[in-house]
């Protein structure tokens, strides 16, 4: 094995550990039986109440998600 192989293995499970931890962080956006059963509260403040937050998660999850395949794609090329 090559360093390159062994650089870009390192890398991808470093992301893969990263991502699944922003996964986790995300809220759920389903909001399931609770709306259902009159639990739900759909007014502005609670729906945007950690907006900003989700957001940035969310596109940081998405960043590193490109950054993951892009590693792998050259990894893969490389190899």
């Amino acid at each position: 094995m090559g360093v390159v192989q062994i650089l870009c293995g390192s890398i991808l499970v470093v992301l893969a550990v990263v991502i699944t931890v922003f996964i986790l962080l995300q809220n759920s956006k389903k909001t399931g039986l609770n709306s259902v059963m009159g639990g739900g509260s759909d007014t502005y403040a609670a729906k945007n109440k950690l907006g900003m937050k989700d957001k940035k998660l969310s596109r940081v999850t998405t960043i590193l998600a490109i950054v993951f395949a892009v590693v792998a794609l050259v990894s893969y090329l490389i190899i």
